[in-house]
């Protein structure tokens, strides 16, 4: 079992195995991270997007936080969702996490920018559907959508109990 150890892109960003001392990490941007022990994974989005998945049964969770909503042809990197999302499900899986426990959260993808408020199709909503359209074909339960607005968002997740926190900045 991993201590709140985040994947990350290493062209991107250096990898951080741990949480720190407190028992918190931040998720950076293009990262994602799986945990079974006490730990509180924090991040913040915008137009981004993070899907948090659970398993009861295995008192194991995930998150992801991804900026744009699929990849281009042969660019593994978790800042898209299609890949993150796909990342974070293996990860699960490969700690004992099984697909049809799964419960899934998606938070984000609020509009930010003044400029494209009232806009159909900005980059949140964008990423909202592609997050939501990998878990239908996985077959994910989505049990909450805290998605859209104009705010940013504040999440903090323990990946060992499920328990979610959102606050709208």
């Amino acid at each position: 079992m991993i201590a709140c150890a985040p994947r990350v892109h290493a062209a991107k960003f250096p990898s951080r195995a741990m949480a720190d001392a407190s028992g918190k990490l931040y998720l950076h941007p293009g990262e994602y991270a799986v945990g079974g022990v006490p730990c509180t994974i924090t991040t913040i989005l915008g137009s981004c997007v993070s899907v948090c998945l659970y398993d009861p049964a295995e008192r194991l969770g995930g998150l992801n936080h991804f900026l744009l909503p699929t990849a281009p042809a042969h660019d593994p990197s978790p800042r898209y969702g299609d890949v993150a999302l796909q990342q974070l499900i293996a990860m699960l899986e490969s700690h004992g996490a099984h697909r049809n426990r799964l419960v899934a959260t998606v938070i984000g993808g609020a509009c930010v920018l003044d400029a494209y408020h009232g806009v159909r199709g900005h980059i949140g909503s964008q990423n909202v559907r592609a997050a939501l359209r990998v878990l239908q074909e996985q077959r994910i339960a989505v049990s909450t959508r805290l998605v859209g607005g104009a705010r940013a968002r504040k999440l903090r997740f323990r990946p060992d109990t499920g328990y979610l926190l959102v606050n709208t900045l």
